[in-house]
């Protein structure tokens, strides 16, 4: 994993895998004493904030589910409700972000096999033994 270049595929898991983690992070904040609650919920809320930006990014022109684009500040409060709405944000957000994973590639697929056939191994591949120039006949 260290040492050699990570594709974006093993970089979106990991970011996905991490939400997923503060989500859990924040339901277990949920049942913590009150001063202990504030202080995670302090520093989950901002990794809420960059969560989002990173998942929608500035989606203010787009007609999108209300969840997300309300801020992290609707999660106000010290509660464990707070906590709980909290976690539930990031389990929506990894869901969102392995969503759109999912379409990109779906999109990627058929975009090389269909509209940029020289971008498909298989096609390619066929079509260049096609193409190539037969050597002349000195028989």
């Amino acid at each position: 994993m260290y040492g050699k270049a990570e594709t974006s595929g093993d970089m979106l898991k990991r970011l996905i895998t991490l939400m997923l983690w503060l989500a859990g992070i924040a339901e277990s904040a949920a049942w913590q004493p009150r001063p202990v609650r504030a202080a995670m919920l302090f520093f989950l809320r901002r990794a809420e904030i960059s969560a989002r930006r990173l998942v929608a990014g500035d989606a203010s022109y787009l007609r999108v589910a209300p969840w997300l684009m309300s801020s992290a500040e609707a999660h106000h409060g010290t509660s464990r409700a707070a906590a709980m709405s909290l976690g539930l944000c990031f389990r929506l957000l990894a869901l969102a972000l392995s969503n759109l994973v999912a379409l990109s590639r779906r999109f990627a697929g058929a975009l090389a096999g269909r509209v940029f056939p020289a971008l498909d191994p298989a096609l390619t591949s066929d079509r260049a033994e096609k193409r190539a120039p037969k050597p002349p006949d000195t028989s």
